[in-house]
């Protein structure tokens, strides 16, 4: 809660400063701001998962066609504004004349301060209120994926590992259950799995307070027992589907890495944590949580030993006339 509250001041303070920046100024506070953003895990996530929403808004082509001499028009969905909001955000510090042209659209008639602070309140604070909403829903899927990634690699990973070793057969059942209880204590409702749908039973199904609920997937890694490449593939096609069963744009596929491997998703991700794949409107996720700890000290250890999935090799699953040779060992 703490946190929470600590992070909506620190934005309404970005907030103040770019209203209070005139001018040229201003290219300066808006790239001050999504440095902000971008450096604050919570907002960076938060907004990865605005720009998949309403995959047929694109903020230039909405612009051109609902942007004219003082007049402009936002998509009447909330969500939807906001998205088109953060474009207009970034088309701020592009040039220092970006906001004057933009409050042109506002009221052409006020001086520069003027019609730069409207820029603020009319395209600024729909993005901000937002970010605020979803802090209060606190239903940031990716933030709170990343923090049980780190939460399980660092305390609690030889427990799961040895669970899941004893009880073969339940594996996958067990390491469903420890991220669905860590979803419930993290504030989003009802993470019951396995409701299903035409495309079978997803792992998990959340409510997680919008009118689109969480698909995610769980698949162990392991090629000695059989869970290998093919098996990672398999559970990228159910993900695929069911984003498409339940209309959602983003997916997620959660992958126990319980071996030796350092796996490897390629070509190498552009956008940062997590690795994710675009494919038919749709974003899958695919987030890599390592178990087996290491048997010997950092200096005492080989080299590390690659397994890569190839993105072509996932994609071959859609279309399964491209088949694929190789075995995913560098």
């Amino acid at each position: 809660m703490y946190y929470q509250q600590n992070l909506r001041v620190q934005l309404q303070q970005r907030r103040n400063r770019l209203y209070k920046a005139v001018g040229e100024i201003y290219q300066n506070e808006a790239r001050y701001f999504l440095d902000f953003i971008n450096a604050t895990p919570y907002f960076k996530s938060l907004t990865q998962e605005l720009l998949l929403k309403y995959p047929d808004i694109e903020w230039r082509a909405w612009k051109a066609q609902h942007f004219d001499f003082q007049t402009f028009e936002l998509p009447p969905n909330e969500i939807a504004a906001a998205k088109v909001c953060y474009g207009i955000i970034c088309e701020c510090t592009e040039s220092k004349t970006a906001a004057w042209d933009l409050g042109l659209f506002i009221d052409s008639r006020s001086n520069i301060e003027q019609s730069i602070r409207a820029v603020t309140s009319v395209f600024v604070d729909p993005y901000i209120h937002y970010l605020n909403d979803m802090l209060d829903e606190g239903s940031n899927v990716l933030y709170l994926l990343e923090k049980y990634k780190r939460r399980v690699e660092w305390f609690h990973s030889q427990d799961l590992f040895d669970r899941t070793q004893a009880d073969t057969s339940h594996s996958e059942e067990i390491l469903d259950s420890d991220l669905r209880e860590y979803l419930f204590d993290q504030g989003i409702d009802y993470p019951f799995s396995g409701p299903r749908s035409r495309s079978g039973k997803p792992d998990i199904v959340a409510d997680t307070g919008e009118d689109k609920p969480l698909v995610l997937e769980i698949k162990i890694f392991d090629p000695g027992r059989g869970y290998d490449r093919a098996y990672i593939r398999q559970g990228f096609r159910q993900i695929h589907d069911y984003c498409g069963d339940y209309n959602q744009a983003a997916g997620y596929l959660v992958v126990f890495n319980c071996t030796d491997f350092n796996l490897v998703f390629t070509p190498a991700p552009q956008q940062g944590w997590p690795y994710r794949i675009h494919v038919s409107a749709k974003t899958i996720f695919i987030v890599v949580l390592d178990l087996k700890q290491p048997d010997r000290p950092a200096s005492k250890r080989g080299p590390l030993k690659p397994y890569v999935i190839e993105e072509s090799y996932l994609l071959d699953v859609l279309s399964p006339s491209q088949p694929t040779t190789t075995n995913g060992l560098l």
